[in-house]
């Protein structure tokens, strides 16, 4: 399984209100499906052996990529990533910002 970072991989969007249902769209930011905005559907889990499953619905594709098993395989590893440890799949280099200026709290 490949580690994907959210903010350096892919991205999260604004809200959908899709018939009352809510829903994420995400961007993927690089690499061979850079472009490609997708919401996840139905999610569940089945045991012995554990096995993810999942609905997908593609929202755009600029780069008209081919909905195969790789693709599966990519987006099945992204949400894994995700909710193995949301925090740590998050890229905070960008959240701030060098300043040398003396501070003027006392």
């Amino acid at each position: 399984m490949r580690t994907l970072v959210e903010g350096r991989n892919y991205e999260f969007l604004d809200i959908l209100v899709d018939n009352d249902r809510q829903t994420t769209p995400i961007r993927i930011l690089n690499g061979k499906y850079k472009g490609l905005i997708f919401q996840y559907g139905q999610v569940s889990i089945t045991e012995d052996p554990p096995t993810l499953h999942f609905d997908y619905q593609i929202i755009d594709n600029p780069a008209n990529i081919t909905e195969d098993q790789a693709l599966q395989e990519y987006l099945g590893d992204l949400f894994v990533n995700y909710i193995s440890d949301p925090e740590s799949n998050v890229d905070h280099s960008n959240n701030r910002s060098n300043n040398t200026q003396k501070s003027t709290k006392e």
